[in-house]
């Protein structure tokens, strides 16, 4: 996957991590091109968690 504004294929792709944020925290992060977040989108049980 490229992060310079363009993706290398045209397949759902993400990648994503988790890192020590400090005081026993730990953070995600994750990063996807467009046609990862708009299959996802699209699927029956998706749900946005607040």
């Amino acid at each position: 996957m490229q992060v310079d504004g363009g993706s290398a294929s045209r397949e759902p792709e993400a990648m994503g991590g988790g890192y020590d944020a400090g005081g026993g925290d730990r953070w995600y992060r994750q990063v996807a091109n467009s046609e990862f977040l708009a299959a996802g989108l699209r699927h029956p049980d998706f749900h946005l968690v607040k």
